[in-house]
């Protein structure tokens, strides 16, 4: 049974004895329209994995189109009646944690894949962190939607309240290529904010930062209202330092900028010049 409408998502959470879980971010997608909205950005035939699936409204669309799919979902509750509803499919289920698991076991052999979410808010930042890692294969197409805050926070730009490490590892991987509001109507239970579908596609040469980069980048936002010469001064040897003040006069630039003043471009060549005076 599709699950595309609240009395049809209620029927199934009364059934299973579940009280959506705030913790969990447990509102589910119970709007048919966004629904095939969301699964028609997966390639024909191409394989998806499903971050958090919850009771399948997305599962059985994408299903029902032809795709195979593997998902990761947090609560054993809603892992049994996946189990009951999909068996026989071409469905591939993991218990655990989206952050931990954030392409859910997908086989890297198998290819291009499409990783399609209506995303727990509690998650985004760590589970983009996690997915942006050398680690994982990285989906060619994320088609995901977020609470507004979590996706202010990924495409923020340079100088806006919001930009800050998840915002330019984003931008130095993907470019999106749409972003439409999703009204809180189309959720059960409904949240407080509303939502944004966005979609995005993987760029040719994907720069992905690996675990040092990324710590140091923390470490510059982490005082994001002082000038970055105090962070160079203390984790920088001298001779990188010298490089940053070149990189940046380069781009018109100096030491007394801060570090949310710094574009997602800036921030790579900067990092990949680095070499902090202790381990990081």
């Amino acid at each position: 049974m599709a699950v595309d409408s609240p009395s049809r998502v209620r029927t199934v959470l009364d059934e299973l004895g579940i009280r959506p879980e705030k913790r969990l971010g447990q509102n589910f997608l119970c709007d048919g329209n966004w629904i095939r909205k969301a699964v028609e950005a997966l390639p024909p035939e191409a394989p998806g994995v499903e971050v958090g699936p919850g009771i399948g409204a997305l599962t059985t669309v994408t299903l029902d189109k032809g795709h195979e799919v593997w998902a990761v979902e947090i609560d054993p509750r809603l892992c049994r009646y996946l189990e009951r509803t999909f068996t026989g499919q071409h469905f591939h289920l993991l218990e655990g944690d989206a952050v931990s698991f954030p392409v859910a076991h997908f086989p890297a052999k198998n290819g291009e894949y499409t990783l399609l979410s209506n995303l727990p808010f509690a998650i985004t930042s760590p589970w983009i962190d996690k997915l942006l890692s050398p680690a994982n294969p990285l989906p060619k197409t994320l088609a995901l939607i977020l609470q507004k805050e979590g996706m202010d926070r990924t495409l923020a730009s340079p100088a806006s309240k919001a930009y800050g490490p998840t915002a330019i590892r984003m931008a130095l991987s993907y470019d999106l290529q749409s972003c439409d509001a999703v009204p809180r109507s189309s959720f059960f239970p409904q949240p407080t904010i509303e939502s944004r579908f966005g979609v995005w596609i993987r760029q040719n040469d994907p720069r992905l930062l690996d675990a040092e980069d990324v710590a140091l980048l923390r470490r510059f936002f982490g005082q994001r209202r002082k000038m970055i010469r105090q962070g160079m001064k203390q984790w920088l040897t001298e001779e990188v330092l010298q490089h940053w003040v070149e990189l940046l006069a380069e781009q018109g630039m100096d030491s007394t900028a801060r570090a949310e003043s710094i574009s997602p471009e800036l921030w790579w060549n900067l990092l990949k010049a680095s070499s902090p005076k202790s381990s990081r």
